[in-house]
This record gives structure tokens, C-alpha cells and sequence, in this order.
């Protein structure tokens, strides 16, 4: 039994000895292969993560609903330009919380297209403007557009030039026939 205690503890100094792990350092070591060939089951596409983007991707369009004194879609929607669109569904819009999508170009092209034949950089920042009466009771639409180096916001509560109405139409059909998925956080 003395024999095996003393044949465990000189075992134990020589495999904790640092002399034996610089040896072991220093000795020639099979290196492990690692593969660099894809897994065989790809995962799942899968919409990416908006912090992600955030750092590349730049806001090009928004449209936002505002409330009214009664039962108007309050909602927001952002459009950037690699295609990924938000959600935020806030009261009577078939979506409440918030939702991610993925928009083909032509989409977001439809969209400028549009916004360059009904001249939306020309309008007025807010409609009714300034000196006439504004009606507190109907529902803000703010829209925003980055195009070719310029920037504009618009609010239009009402008085708003039928064109601009048309083109808030077309941008909320544009976008919200997407696949959304329920944003998880």
C-alpha cells in the first residue's frame, strides 16, 4: 500500500511538473483537420435581425399613421434600402406589435418612381399649411422619402394635393402585402 501511495504521488508531481508541459508544448503535435465544407442540412433562411442592418442598411421611406378621434389605423412602417421593412402595429391594424419583412427592389424602385412623377420633394412639409384651419379630428400621415441625395418629411392631416394622397395609397398597398413575420424581442 506505501508503494502505491508514493507511485500516485510522483505521478502526480511529474504530470503537474512545468518542465513536462513546455515539453509538451514544444513536442510535435498532430494538428486536428477542421472541415470547411458546408453542414449537409443548410439552416433556414430566416429574416435578419434589425440590429444587424441598422449598421449597413439606411432608412429610405417611412410612413406613419397617426391617431384620430375614432377608429383610424395607427401604425408604422419603415422601408431601408437593402429591402428589409418594419411594422410597428399600434391600434386597429390587422397587426398589432412588431413585424419584419424582406421587399424585393422593384418594390422600393415602384416606390421612388412614383415619388419622382408626382414631385413629392415640391410639396408643402405639412398640409393644411399654416394659414388655414386645421382639423384636429382627422388622423396625421407622416411620410418620409431619402432619394438621390435629398431628404423630406411630409405631414399631411388633410388639404393634402390628391397626388400625395395617391401616393400614401400606393406606398401602404407597396408594402403591406409582404410576409411578415412577428418580430421576437
Amino acid at each position: 500500500m506505501k508503494y502505491l501511495v508514493c507511485l500516485l504521488a510522483v505521478f502526480y508531481l511529474v504530470a503537474c511538473s512545468p518542465k513536462t508541459g513546455k515539453e509538451l508544448a514544444g513536442s510535435k503535435q498532430t494538428p486536428v483537420e477542421v472541415s470547411n465544407e458546408p453542414p449537409l442540412v443548410p439552416p433556414p433562411p430566416s429574416i435578419p435581425e434589425p440590429e444587424t442592418l441598422a449598421e449597413e442598411a439606411s432608412l429610405v421611406a417611412s410612413m406613419e399613421k397617426r391617431p384620430c378621434f375614432g377608429n383610424c389605423p395607427v401604425y408604422e412602417l419603415k422601408v431601408y434600402d437593402d429591402g428589409f421593412v418594419t411594422f410597428y402595429g399600434k391600434a386597429f391594424v390587422p397587426k398589432i406589435g412588431k413585424y419584419r419583412a424582406i421587399a424585393s427592389k422593384s418594390k422600393i424602385v415602384d416606390l421612388m418612381i412614383l415619388a419622382e412623377e408626382i414631385n413629392y420633394f415640391s410639396f408643402n412639409d405639412q398640409y393644411p399649411d399654416k394659414d388655414n384651419r386645421i382639423m384636429y379630428e382627422f388622423p396625421v400621415t407622416v411620410t418620409y422619402l431619402k432619394m438621390e441625395g435629398q431628404e423630406k418629411i411630409i405631414q399631411n392631416r388633410h388639404d393634402g394635393p390628391v397626388s400625395l394622397k395617391r401616393f400614401e395609397k400606393i406606398f401602404e398597398s407597396l408594402f403591406m402585402e409582404l410576409n411578415w413575420e412577428k418580430d421576437k424581442r
